[in-house]
C-alpha cells in the first residue's frame, strides 16, 4: 500500500491538469473537449503502468543490493 502513494497522488495531479485543460479547451467546442479528454485517459493508464513498473523494479533492486545480491539486482534491471 505504501508503495501504491506516489502513484495515486501523480495520477491525481495528473486528473486535476485534465480538468483545467478541459475547463479552457471547453470554449471551443464539444469535439474540442471530447479529444482532449479521450487523450488525458489514455495518458493516465500509460503514466500508471509506467509508474507501477518502475516502482516495482525500484523496490526489486533495493531487496537484491540489501540481500548482498547484485547479480540478482543487475537482473531486476535488465
Amino acid at each position: 500500500m505504501r508503495l501504491s502513494i506516489p502513484m495515486v497522488i501523480s495520477n491525481a495531479g495528473q486528473s486535476l491538469y485534465n480538468i483545467a485543460d478541459i475547463y479552457f479547451v471547453g470554449k471551443l467546442g464539444k469535439d474540442a473537449v471530447a479529444a482532449v479528454a479521450s487523450s488525458g485517459m489514455f495518458l493516465i493508464m500509460i503514466m500508471t503502468v509506467s509508474m507501477g513498473l518502475s516502482i516495482a523494479t525500484q523496490a526489486m533492486v533495493s531487496r537484491f543490493f540489501g540481500a548482498k545480491q547484485p547479480e540478482r539486482a543487475q537482473q531486476a534491471v535488465v
